[in-house]
């Protein structure tokens, strides 16, 4: 089984919109609303929208939001967004394998650090991101990349 992460498409569209619905336990959203969402991303180069596929599946998504810093000597730093990943019940590694996948990519885009929203209070999700090396930070998790 492998894992390829690839830019979103959209064709993943109903994929994606089951497996958000999934995770929180609400309807589908309409397909109309992920099209706007994504001609959005699609429109604005600094918002890069990917999916994680497994044997042709969709399995997991995010999304990375590139920012330019005026502030603190300049630099360039990403948001990591619209995380979304399949309960991994054969232990492959899914979430882990697209945070890494996300970090890459933002280095790969000469951002200094990635941030990541931790609005949902889960303590599962706060000691994932804290095992993969983000700092807690206010209401975010903060990963330095240089």
């Amino acid at each position: 089984m492998s894992l390829l992460i690839r830019p979103l498409r959209e064709a993943d569209l109903p994929a994606v919109l089951a497996l958000i619905a999934g995770m929180d336990g609400g309807p589908v959203l309409p397909e109309e609303v992920g099209r706007e969402k994504l001609a959005r991303i699609e429109a604005s180069p600094d918002h890069r929208g990917f999916v994680a596929e497994e044997d042709g599946e969709v399995v997991g998504t995010f999304g990375l939001f590139f920012m330019e810093h005026l502030s603190h000597g300049g630099g360039r730093s990403a948001v990591l967004n619209d995380v979304a990943v399949r309960h991994d019940r054969r232990g492959s590694g899914i979430g882990t394998r697209m945070m890494t996948a996300a970090t890459d990519e933002a280095r790969r885009a000469g951002c200094y650090k990635i941030a990541l929203s931790s609005a949902e209070a889960r303590t599962d999700a706060h000691r994932f991101y804290e095992r993969l090396g983000f700092h807690p930070h206010g209401r975010s998790f903060l990963l330095p990349l240089e």
